[in-house]
C-alpha cells in the first residue's frame, strides 16, 4: 500500500465528514484500491476503521465495489486452494512416513508417548496402552455426541 493511500485512510478515519460527503465517492476512492490490492472485507474494515458489516453493505449496494470485492475473494480462493493442496500433500507424505516408521518398528510407534489416543491415530501404534487410550477416547466422544443430540 502506498504512503498516500495510508495517509488518506488515516485522514478519513479521524476526520468527521458530513454524511452526504462521506457517501459513494469516498467509498469508491477508498475501498476499490484496497480490494484491488487483494484485501478482503474484514481486512478493509479494520484498515479504515469501519465495521465489517458496513463495508459489506457498501459492496452489496454499489455494483462497482461489488465487482472488486468478488475479484478479491476469487483471487484469495485460488491462492487458498493451491496452498491447501500443497499442505494436504505434505500432510499425506508425513502420515505415510510415520506409518512406515511404525511398521518398521514392529507396529509400535518409535516414541515415548505411549498410552495416548493421539499416538494410536497419528502414529498407527497398536500397542496395548495406545489401544486402551483410543478405546476410552472413542467411548467419551460417543457419550458426548449422544448428549448433544
Amino acid at each position: 500500500m502506498s504512503d498516500e493511500m495510508l495517509a488518506e485512510i488515516e485522514r478519513l478515519r479521524f476526520e468527521r465528514l458530513p454524511a452526504v460527503e462521506r457517501n459513494r465517492i469516498r467509498r469508491r476512492e477508498l475501498v476499490i484500491p484496497l480490494y484491488a490490492l487483494g484485501m478482503v472485507t474484514h481486512e478493509i474494515a479494520e484498515a479504515i476503521g469501519q465495521k465489517t458489516n458496513t463495508v459489506g453493505m457498501w459492496s452489496v449496494r454499489d455494483p462497482e465495489i461489488n465487482w472488486w470485492c468478488r475479484a478479491a475473494y476469487a483471487a484469495r480462493k485460488e491462492v487458498r486452494a493451491w496452498t491447501s493442496e500443497k499442505q494436504r500433500n505434505s500432510q499425506v507424505a508425513a502420515r505415510q512416513a510415520r506409518k512406515q516408521r511404525t511398521a518398521a518398528n514392529g507396529g509400535v510407534a518409535p516414541t515415548e508417548r505411549h498410552g495416548h489416543a493421539s499416538t494410536y491415530s497419528n502414529w498407527y501404534c497398536r500397542c496395548e496402552p495406545c489401544r486402551a487410550a483410543w478405546s476410552v477416547e472413542m467411548k467419551r466422544q460417543g457419550r458426548r455426541r449422544k448428549a448433544s443430540a
